[in-house]
C-alpha cells in the first residue's frame, strides 16, 4: 500500500517546495501530494501529486503529474526517465494559483493550469507499496 508523511505546516495554497530523494533499488516509486484535502487516501482524499516510478510491477517507469478527485486523472503525458539507484535526485514543485510547474533536478518537466484544486491544502511526501525511498533535505517556502 501506500506510504504517506505529511507536513506539518498548516495547509498551503500557493507555494514552492523541493525535496531530494533517493531511490534504493528497482520497482521503487516516490512522489509529492499537495493540495490535499480528505482523511482517507484511497476514497475520500483530492490532491494533486508529482511522482515517479522506477520501472517495477505496479505501474511501468513513469514520471508524472496527476491529480485525484475522486479517480486518477493524468494532467500531462508521463514521461520515461530511467532512475539511477544511489544517487539523489532533486523534486521541486510550484503551484501559483491554478499554475503548476515540477522539476526533475532543475529541468522543467510539467508546466501546467488546472483550477480543479486551487485551495489550501496539506503537502505529503508518498511511496508506494512502500519500496525502498529516501527523502532528505525537504524546503517549503509559502509565496
Amino acid at each position: 500500500m501506500s506510504s504517506l508523511l505529511f507536513s506539518n505546516e498548516r495547509p498551503v495554497r500557493d507555494f514552492d517546495l523541493s525535496v531530494e530523494v533517493l531511490f534504493e533499488r528497482a520497482e521503487s516509486s516516490a512522489g509529492i501530494l499537495f493540495r490535499e484535502v480528505g482523511d482517507d487516501f484511497l476514497h475520500d482524499a483530492t490532491f494533486y501529486q508529482f511522482e515517479w516510478y522506477t520501472d517495477g510491477s505496479h505501474h511501468p517507469k513513469r514520471l508524472s503529474l496527476m491529480r485525484k478527485n475522486p479517480y486518477w486523472i493524468q494532467l500531462v503525458t508521463p514521461r520515461s526517465p530511467s532512475a539511477t539507484y544511489d544517487r539523489w535526485y532533486v523534486y521541486r514543485i510550484r503551484a501559483a494559483g491554478d499554475h503548476l510547474q515540477s522539476w526533475l533536478d532543475g529541468e522543467l518537466q510539467f508546466d501546467v493550469h488546472d483550477v480543479t484544486f486551487v485551495r489550501e491544502g496539506r503537502i505529503a511526501l508518498h511511496c508506494f507499496m512502500p519500496r525502498e525511498v529516501k527523502f532528505r533535505n525537504f524546503t517549503l517556502t509559502r509565496l
